[in-house]
């Protein structure tokens, strides 16, 4: 039985400046009402429960009633499409679903998720992802992305487990705008199941000012290590910020300490603001892991984010999280950037022949994530 676990969210509190500073413009709201998304397992048993008279595959119906089938689609409906079915849509079909998925019917896609941005919505995906998913609370106005990149034929039913598991959670009343929060959780089946790497961030829009927009980013990054012979060696969290656009920036970011101590607790202080002033938007939270050394491979002159989380795989768990975090600022209309998580496991050298052989090596996983927002 697949298990998929959805991490916890911290509900994030924004403090406006004082007015006499001049960052103080940015127009962010005080707080976020985000749907809580407590630590839960969700079960492909929950598959046994969808009513199939409510899912709709749209690769199925011709094209000459496709226009009709959109036109017809409610919130009780779950709509997948194959990439292609949703890339060869004309324009006018296109914009009527991307109006259903933002009023809250579910889209699930499979193959290339990019044609998800394609359709003109805020979206984040996995570019790897066999299957994809994106759902717009219209409750909350939080836009929840999922993807899974594994080969498994139960891949189908687990994403639409995690539909099911989103569309029953309980939901909290927000004065978010629309698109101002996106939620996302990836899967990874590493190695025939294995190990996994599990992902969630939560994008939230800070406001603006000076012409800019200004976004924190929390991440989640869990790995499992499935095999009783893997341990769990190297965590990155990494994000080339400006890859994509050369007027998004690296604000700030946490954790930001380093060096060669190893600790078990680790906080993350972010802010945006001028240096030295306490006055601005501020972030924190904290969390625990392993034995571990961090290193800040951060650089905010390139704009470039990056934590490796350097752990003692003889102690570590079989599960470990971390969660570092960073504020970015575009002065386009969109942010456009690519998260990356990778994991290192050691397990055994299955090709051991020759008595010199190593026993263990290390086993490298990434995992990207392709983030476009306020589209």
């Amino acid at each position: 039985m697949n298990i998929i676990t959805m991490m916890a969210i911290a509900v994030t509190a924004l403090y406006l400046a004082n007015p006499i500073i001049c960052f103080a413009d940015i127009d962010a709201k005080e707080i976020y009402n985000y749907k809580a998304t407590d630590i839960q397992a969700f079960e492909i048993d929950d598959y046994a429960n969808t009513d199939f008279n409510d899912v709709i595959y749209m690769d199925k119906i011709i094209s000459s009633e496709s226009s009709n089938l959109i036109e017809k689609l409610n919130s009780n409906n779950i709509a997948i499409a194959s990439a292609w079915t949703l890339d060869s849509m004309s324009d006018d079909n296109r914009n009527v679903l991307k109006g259903k998925v933002e009023s809250g019917i579910p889209l699930i896609v499979s193959g290339d998720s990019g044609v998800l941005q394609d359709i003109g919505i805020s979206v984040i995906t996995n570019p790897n992802a066999s299957y994809s998913a994106i759902y717009c609370d219209p409750t909350s106005n939080v836009i929840y992305c999922y993807g899974i990149e594994s080969s498994d034929y139960d891949a189908e039913r687990t994403t639409i487990a995690w539909v099911n598991s989103i569309k029953t959670s309980t939901a909290l009343d927000s004065d978010t705008n629309y698109g101002d929060a996106i939620f996302y959780q990836e899967t990874k089946i590493c190695d025939g199941d294995r190990a996994r790497i599990n992902a969630t961030a939560l994008y939230s829009k800070l406001g603006t000012s000076n012409g800019f927009t200004y976004y924190s980013i929390q991440y989640n990054a869990e790995a499992v290590a499935k095999d009783n012979d893997w341990s769990i060696a190297d965590m990155t969290v990494s994000c080339d910020v400006d890859a994509k656009n050369a007027f998004q920036h690296l604000i700030d970011y946490g954790p930001d300490s380093t060096g060669s101590e190893k600790t078990t607790s680790v906080s993350v202080n972010m802010s945006a603001g001028i240096t030295g002033i306490t006055f601005g938007t501020s972030i924190g939270w904290s969390y625990t892991v392993p034995s571990t050394i961090i290193h800040n491979q951060c650089d905010t002159s390139e704009d470039y984010f990056s934590i490796w989380h350097d752990i003692d795989e003889d102690s570590a768990d079989s599960t470990v999280r971390v969660k570092p975090g960073m504020i970015v600022s575009t002065n386009s209309s969109i942010y456009s950037a690519t998260d990356v998580y990778e994991v290192r496991f050691e397990g055994p050298y299955y090709d051991h022949l020759w008595p010199w052989d190593p026993t263990t090596e290390l086993k490298t996983f990434t995992m990207e994530c392709n983030a476009l927002l306020n589209v």
